[in-house]
């Protein structure tokens, strides 16, 4: 999300005291349940999976700071394609199916 105005990160201290301060991002996290689809089976899962727990983060960013986070971004997305690409071609990485686990000298 982009903002144009005045943008504040609160902090609450142990007091209870709220402390305002500038800033150029904001990240709010959310976390949430969900209930199971209806189709899953109740006996396949104890009472306390009757929920899913999800969550989701928006970054608020002000909009002079915009290209700055776009770079950000394009960084950590770099690293985690490397990450991603390093892993997939590891050997001791891949995961193999049985059939093709009983062929293997």
């Amino acid at each position: 999300m982009v903002f144009s105005g005045d943008l504040f990160e609160a902090e609450v201290g142990s007091d209870k005291r709220i402390t305002l301060s500038r800033s150029n991002h904001v990240q709010l996290s959310f976390n949430y349940s969900v209930p199971r689809l209806r189709n899953e089976k109740i006996e396949d899962f104890i009472q306390d999976e009757l929920f899913i727990e999800q969550a989701f983060t928006v970054d608020i960013v002000h909009e002079d700071f915009l290209n700055s986070f776009l770079d950000i971004i394009e960084k950590e997305h770099e690293i985690i394609a490397d990450y991603a690409f390093d892993a997939f071609n590891d050997p001791s990485t891949r995961i193999q199916s049985t059939d093709t686990a009983e062929h293997q000298p």
